[in-house]
């Protein structure tokens, strides 16, 4: 987007000096043409004067929140307090398998399957997570950005899978 602006800007400035020029050479007396072209040196320092951005704003596009899978679980962060970070905590793996991470917290979270099978990506305060696949196993995760913070899903017959590691 930068070069882009870079690039309007130039154009937007050979304009006026060529327009500086041409209006500079139409005229027959030197006195005439000394006064154009004093006029038109201050057309190009206020009209083609800019403050960086070529005039030009963009408009930020919103990252849009995925739409809930239906019977997706959904499991909420709510706070940066070690196994009680996540609502609820274990998580009963419904029989979709598919879990949905909701940031009800104020602040970025990234949750990760402790094995890296899944990962959230980055997830906002008031954003969820698209529908991820859980294995029948279960998974252990946590947030990459804040590693105290630590969760389970259950396995599909309820039990907790086993944890290994250092987020265990």
């Amino acid at each position: 987007m930068a070069v882009i602006q870079a690039i309007l800007q130039v154009v937007w400035i050979l304009l006026c000096i060529g327009a500086a020029i041409l209006l500079f050479i139409r005229e027959a007396s030197m006195r005439v043409g000394i006064r154009l072209a004093a006029a038109a040196l201050m057309f190009m320092a206020v009209g083609c004067g800019s403050s960086g951005s070529g005039g030009y704003t963009p408009t930020p596009t919103p990252t849009p929140t995925p739409t809930p899978t239906p019977g997706a679980g959904t499991v909420n962060i709510v706070s940066e307090s070690g196994n009680r970070s996540f609502n609820p905590n274990p998580v009963a793996l419904p029989a979709t398998g598919m879990i949905t991470f909701t940031n009800t917290h104020n602040t970025t979270h990234h949750i990760v399957a402790n094995d890296r099978s899944w990962d959230t990506g980055n997830l906002a305060p008031g954003t969820s997570s698209a529908a991820i696949a859980i294995p029948a196993g279960g998974s252990n995760y946590h947030c990459s950005i804040h590693p105290t913070m630590v969760g389970v899903v259950n396995d599909s017959n309820g039990g907790t899978p086993p944890c290994t590691g250092q987020y265990c």
